[in-house]
């Protein structure tokens, strides 16, 4: 089954959590390839993106699609509902405390992967510190793959460890 080519104004999800909605499609003068134009909606809020869009609806491999929980690298969204300040700040912190709650590095990793749509720097930082992970990536989604591959590490290495 083909997928219908995105159209302005139709909100997608990229597989590494950012939100995007579809500006334009193009064609490029150059290649006179289709591209998508996009901007982000969250995250990196404001930075406007392109794609061809052959890159933009394709399917992810079999691992990809496994540990991001979604088939292709775009997929289209309903709309997504701003979020005042202080309701983000209370959201931050509920799921801050339920993050530090966690015992085991598996669960943390489950809780990363289950909310990693609606992760803020605020948690993201709060996450890492109380990991005593440094943070060297700057946008969210480098942030979140690099506290993954963390705990990924740390469950490996704490496992095989005799106790």
């Amino acid at each position: 089954m083909e997928r219908k080519k995105p159209e302005a104004g139709e909100k997608y999800r990229h597989f590494k959590g950012g939100i995007y909605e579809i500006l334009h499609c193009a064609i490029s003068t150059e290649t006179r390839e289709e591209m998508v134009v996009y901007v982000a909606v969250n995250r990196t809020k404001g930075k406007v993106f392109v794609s061809r869009l052959v890159n933009f609806m394709s399917p992810l491999i079999r691992e990809q699609a496994d540990e991001w929980g979604q088939k292709y690298r775009f997929e289209k969204i309903e709309e997504v509902a701003p979020i005042c300040e202080s309701e983000a700040l209370q959201d931050d912190m509920t799921m801050i405390l339920e993050f530090l709650d966690l015992e085991k590095n598996e669960e943390k990793l489950e809780y990363l992967k289950k909310h990693r749509l609606v992760l803020s720097e605020r948690f993201l930082t709060a996450a890492a510190e109380s990991l005593e992970y440094a943070e060297r990536e700057e946008s969210l989604e480098e942030r979140y793959a690099g506290l993954v591959r963390f705990l990924q590490m740390k469950s490996r290495y704490e496992s095989g460890r005799l106790r």
